[in-house]
């Protein structure tokens, strides 16, 4: 094997290096959530950016997670993962300040693409190391609670965002985040987890380092669903618009994750009981009949009742998902692992946006969100006939 700890976690799931990256995990992506849906409207109506030039730039930050997603996996398994964690986060905290000396679309475009590289490596390295601290007989119910984290963040975020920048400026948002990101980065700084034994032989690069082979029927069922998800958390903002909501959209995001977490400890509970497909296709279902609803019916009841439903779907599959990714890998390929799978997420959502920017040009959001549902259903088709059986085949105990 090229990577051994000294120790396995320990064996109450709730130690204190697992809640530190949890409450990690929670600031981090507040401060990411915080901006979502602020900068289309930043890009649109302070820099005067058009439509397609918004999505581009706002596509440039998950694209370059994406392109750094295969080797942040291979850093994680070959170097210590305390200390890149650490520098990640200490560097994602400090590009926020980049957003606020930005004043032209050239170097905010700049400074949103160079801060997706870092949080690809960030987001990768702290899912491995929280996942380092969680028992594996516990690992479904970990990655439940860790991501119910990020769901949190979810509903607390983008509202804020928009609360903010209702009573104060763009700048003051750019602010909060920075501060919520460091905080982030000092809570981080207390996780302690077993240094680990990586033998000069392990650093010759393989392809296997870089992507896990094994996991690509479930990779391609991810991209297909991840790009609801990226026009959903970019796009909402102007579908409210479109649709003539006049209530705050932000609350969209507070029950769509409201639905995550109740969905959530339901998933870990049914993923380490045996059932972690019959969970996925279970999330599918709603996930599929939620949107449809979503689109079908324009009204605002309708708008925000389907988010709870999304969030519901969505909750059910993420966890369920990365659990099998886990579950195909060896132990000292779970970097690599975490990282096809942020990969699969990163690349959906990166094309929904890019697209969905110079879709806008022509036709409408409800078109693009139809587009959505039918690939939904591809991805449910996929997965009950080449996705079950793979993962029958290929798992590891």
């Amino acid at each position: 094997m090229s990577t051994v700890a000294k120790s396995e976690p320990a064996l109450s799931l709730l130690n204190r290096s697992f809640v530190a990256s949890c409450l990690s995990n929670l600031l981090f992506f507040f401060s990411f959530y915080l901006l979502i849906p602020v900068l289309p409207l930043y890009l649109i109506d302070e820099l005067h950016a058009g439509k397609s030039a918004a999505g581009i730039i706002l596509s440039s930050y998950t694209i370059a997670a994406l392109i750094v997603r295969p080797f942040s996996g291979m850093l994680v398994d070959n170097l210590q993962r305390r200390p890149l964690y650490l520098i990640c986060y200490f560097a994602f905290a400090a590009y926020f300040l980049g957003y606020l000396l930005a004043g032209t679309l050239f170097i905010l475009g700049l400074v949103r693409c160079t801060h997706g590289f870092v949080f690809g490596i960030a987001t990768t390295s702290a899912n491995t190391l929280a996942i380092d601290t969680v028992p594996i007989g516990k690992l479904g119910r970990g990655i439940g609670i860790y991501g119910t984290m990020t769901s949190v963040a979810m509903a607390l975020g983008p509202m804020a965002g928009l609360l903010l920048l209702s009573h104060f400026s763009f700048k003051m948002v750019f602010a909060i985040a920075f501060l919520t990101s460091m905080t982030a980065f000092l809570i981080g700084s207390t996780i302690q987890c077993a240094t680990r034994i990586i033998p000069v032989t392990n650093r010759k690069f393989s392809f296997g380092q870089i992507f896990l082979a094994q996991s690509l029927p479930m990779a391609f069922c991810i991209f297909l669903i991840a790009f609801l998800y990226g026009v959903l958390l970019n796009y909402l903002s102007l579908f409210a618009r479109e649709r003539g909501i006049i209530t705050n959209p932000g609350y969209f995001f507070c029950l769509l994750a409201v639905g995550l977490i109740m969905s959530r400890f339901i998933a870990g509970k049914m993923i380490d009981n045996g059932h972690i497909c019959r969970t996925i296709l279970i999330g599918k279902v709603i996930l599929i009949a939620s949107v449809f609803w979503f689109v079908y019916v324009p009204a605002e009841s309708v708008f925000f009742g389907a988010a709870l439903l999304i969030g519901f779907g969505f909750g059910l599959i993420s966890p369920s998902y990365q659990t099998i990714f886990i579950r195909l890998a060896h132990k000292e390929q779970r970097g690599t692992a975490n990282s096809t799978y942020l990969t699969a997420w990163d690349g959906g959502m990166g094309i929904a946006i890019l697209l969905g920017g110079l879709l806008l040009e022509w036709t409408t959001l409800t078109n693009i969100y139809w587009f959505c549902i039918l690939l939904l259903v591809v991805s449910m088709i996929f997965f009950a006939l080449i996705g079950i059986p793979h993962f029958k085949r290929y798992r590891l105990s």
